[in-house]
């Protein structure tokens, strides 16, 4: 009975140590996994707050590239400003030199819309008599 009651304390003492073992063992597996889910949403949260940050650098680059865009563009039209009107000079003088719009369109590479559209922006209007003696002499012709 005493070999039966030694086989026994011996098997109980394996099975505490076994369950003590276990319990270490399932310990540090929770503990490693609860970690490593901390450690993962730290991460995931930083990455947000990273993201979040990077848009708003990014909107405001884009809000300051727009406005330095436009400030270039409102000073580049301040500048042709004054080359449009040398442009528009130089057309009337074509027109004073007696050139037609045809021709000044050949010769400057502009559009005949473009051209017809400067000289009426140049020329000053037809008074009645005069539109009245181009319109006999078109409708002359046309009779012709």
């Amino acid at each position: 009975m005493r070999a039966a009651q030694a086989v026994a304390a011996r098997r109980i003492q394996q099975l505490k140590d076994h369950g003590q073992h276990l319990g270490e063992v399932l310990a540090d597996y929770f503990e490693a996994k609860n970690h490593g889910e901390k450690i993962r949403t730290e991460a995931k949260d930083r990455a947000a707050h990273l993201l979040e940050a990077a848009e708003l650098k990014a909107e405001k680059l884009k809000y300051d590239a727009q406005a330095a865009g436009k400030r270039v563009t409102d000073q580049a039209e301040k500048d042709a400003a004054d080359y449009d009107a040398q442009v528009g000079a130089a057309v009337r003088r074509l027109l004073d030199l007696g050139e037609t719009k045809t021709s000044i369109s050949e010769m400057t590479g502009l559009s005949q819309a473009v051209v017809r559209a400067m000289a009426r922006e140049l020329l000053p209007p037809r008074d009645a008599a005069t539109r009245h003696d181009q319109d006999q002499r078109g409708s002359t012709r046309k009779g012709a």
